[in-house]
């Protein structure tokens, strides 16, 4: 008979070869402190949510643990040191916010036709007012409306930076181009010759600022191949993640292949790390391998299991990361099953709570 020491390790053994995602760090238990506040966070597109600073989280949902219509959530915020909630205000949707200035607009119907009316805000958190902006375009990038989208002899712009960095910019002048996926350009200024950058627009269709990096980020939402995105990113294709800096340099990050890269992938650049979100559920009762992964080198890890909404949200200085999520499909529904709230994870301290 095998004794039972020696049957326990290798039963260990075989858990952890079926399973990478849990043995890339040797460790199978979280290695980070995970922050339930308790409160449900909407799960529609696109879903925003923002760090008001490196504690504060302003997102859309309802005050308690119960869901709430997308015509009538609140913009809250959620203080994550103290684990507590206040309101904003109400009936809000596709809001921004950055280095200060908040963005939204809310929704009244009237009454005697059901017609809803919009009502556009912008300003400084707690002094915004009515915005006029005629034809009002959205830059969420800089978290304002414009009126005319910048074009260039060269295309269109894909991005446009944070002021004083450039734009980015679709190169619809080359040829032989299929599909409309055009190289993509970094202008600094429109007197200077533009940047041809290594990827092209499907490469890095996501695009974010980072001030721990003051770099951006960019990554594909879905693999594109003739004229498709596919979210099931195949298991012989290398995805790689790109950081732009303002002056024009740009770095590549290549993302491990596993089975947290089999669907609907978001990345989130953070100090420690990458936070990958696969949001590929098995069934609606089993998630299988969906839910949040951190990313080192060569290394991934899962971090929670569960269904992720489309955004999550890094701190400024690079340590948390917020998010919405519900430990099933099933779990996600308006009834009394629903377990949906925001999550914080801080990847710069270890589940101790001492610092790295």
């Amino acid at each position: 008979m095998v004794p039972e020491t020696l049957f326990r390790l290798i039963v260990l053994v075989g858990l952890l070869l079926a399973s990478p995602q849990l043995s890339a760090w040797g460790e199978t238990s979280p290695p980070y402190p995970i922050v339930d506040s308790g409160v449900w966070a909407t799960n529609s597109y696109p879903g925003d949510m923002y760090w008001l600073d490196n504690e504060k989280v302003l997102f859309l949902g309802s005050e308690t643990s119960k869901p709430i219509g997308q015509e009538d959530q609140w913009l809250l915020i959620w203080d994550t040191k103290i684990n507590s909630i206040t309101k904003y205000k109400q009936h809000v949707m596709d809001f921004c916010y950055r280095d200060g200035i908040i963005q939204y607009r809310t929704g009244a119907r009237q009454p005697d036709i059901g017609k809803r009316i919009w009502t556009f805000y912008r300003g400084k958190i707690n002094e915004e007012s009515i915005d006029t902006t005629p034809d009002r375009k959205e830059d969420k990038l800089n978290c304002r409306y414009i009126s005319v989208w910048p074009r260039f002899t060269k295309g269109k712009t894909h991005a446009i930076l944070r002021e004083g960095d450039g734009y980015l910019v679709l190169d619809e002048t080359a040829d032989n181009v299929k599909f409309e996926n055009y190289a993509l350009l970094h202008y600094k200024g429109e007197n200077q010759d533009p940047i041809r950058l290594p990827f092209r627009r499907y490469d890095a269709d996501r695009v974010n600022y980072y001030p721990f990096k003051q770099a951006y980020f960019l990554y594909p939402s879905s693999y594109f191949k003739d004229g498709s995105h596919i979210l099931s990113w195949p298991t012989n294709i290398p995805i790689f993640t790109w950081w732009i800096y303002p002056d024009g340099k740009f770095e590549q990050v290549e993302i491990p292949l596993g089975v947290w890269t089999r669907g609907g992938l978001r990345f989130y650049p953070m100090r420690e790390g990458i936070f990958l979100v696969n949001r590929h559920s098995r069934s609606d009762r089993d998630p299988g391998n969906a839910g949040g992964y951190i990313v080192k080198g060569t290394n991934t890890r899962s971090v929670i299991s569960g269904v992720l909404t489309d955004i999550s949200t890094v701190s400024p200085d690079g340590c948390r990361v917020a998010f919405s999520h519900t430990p099933t499909q099933e779990n996600d529904r308006f009834d009394a099953k629903n377990k949906r709230t925001l999550k914080m994870i801080d990847v710069c301290r270890k589940e101790s709570g001492h610092d790295r």
